[in-house]
């Protein structure tokens, strides 16, 4: 293996680019969308793996470097990374990420590696028809679509930064959370192309907002808000429904929900059809880091 890792060399990102462009690498893989969603404090770097001068595969890290510790991370809305052609060992980048010695790691790709841990999400196959693919959609989820139909609500693809903003907020603060993403979230909203927001309304409000991203083959739920106060339960199925259509339209082959390991949200995911699938996780923490998380 470690003679393996020394093929590994720092490559640049026009590059890294390059091989991403010509071989159709997932949204969250783009140096573009990797350079939008970054914090002040986070830096990208970009590795390629080399079979004598020919670059074979390539992969993205993001270091996070605070006073007291660095840390190799995932930036916010991006689920994975990893090999852009999954063509070489993923242990291999764990090796090379554990030689810069860092305080803590965390890193996940759609491979599978020994020693990785194993989380859910759930995809739906839209090559499917779309009576099949409203077939597979749970009995309950069915009734809020037609409810929502027959109210009617009303259908937006308009961008707005503002209105999902507000739905977003509204829906973290009834969890008693909070979320530190809206920098990056309008910037998604405002200036990556590849993205489409569903907006559903009545004659009063907004209701729900969603936001997906794609590439040459999938479509993925990235985030949304929901204006519980409105007691409007068919809201939010329609809006996930109209973005599975909306993909299916886009002729993408997978919806991917980005899938969560919070059993309330993955029944949900679950409910539209989605079929289970695996991504895979590598994680490190050292005492420093430990006990800032500890602290926090």
């Amino acid at each position: 293996m470690q003679s393996s890792i020394k093929n590994i060399r720092a490559i640049n990102e026009n590059e890294y680019q390059l091989l991403w462009e010509t071989n159709s690498g997932a949204v969250f893989q783009n140096a573009f969308w990797l350079n939008m969603v970054i914090s002040a404090r986070e830096k990208v770097e970009y590795y390629g793996y080399y079979s004598q001068d020919t670059l074979m595969d390539a992969f993205a890290i993001v270091k996070l470097k605070g006073f007291f510790f660095t840390n190799y991370t995932l930036p916010i809305f991006t689920p994975c990374l990893g090999w852009i052609k999954q063509s070489v060992d993923p242990n291999f980048i764990v090796e090379f990420l554990r030689k810069q010695k860092p305080d803590a790691i965390y890193y996940a790709a759609k491979q599978e590696a020994v020693g990785w841990s194993s989380g859910t999400t759930f995809v739906i196959d839209l090559q499917e028809s779309l009576d099949q693919l409203h077939k597979n959609i749970r009995q309950d989820k069915k009734r809020s679509i037609k409810k929502a139909i027959t109210q009617p609500l009303a259908i937006s693809f308009k961008k707005d930064f503002e209105t999902i903003q507000r739905l977003v907020k509204r829906t973290y603060e009834r969890q008693g959370k909070q979320f530190d993403g809206y920098k990056e979230l309008q910037k998604i909203i405002e200036i990556y192309p590849n993205s489409f927001q569903i907006t559903v309304s009545d004659e009063k409000t907004d209701l729900a907002s969603l936001l997906f991203v794609y590439d040459k083959t999938t479509a993925y739920y990235l985030i949304g808000g929901f204006d519980y106060e409105a007691n409007n339960y068919a809201a939010g199925p329609y809006a996930m429904w109209k973005g599975i259509e909306y993909s299916k339209q886009l002729n993408l082959k997978i919806f991917d929900f980005e899938g969560s390991e919070i059993p309330s949200i993955a029944q949900y995911f679950q409910s539209f059809g989605g079929i289970q699938k695996h991504y895979y996780s590598i994680s490190k923490y050292g005492f420093i880091f430990s006990l800032l998380k500890k602290y926090r």
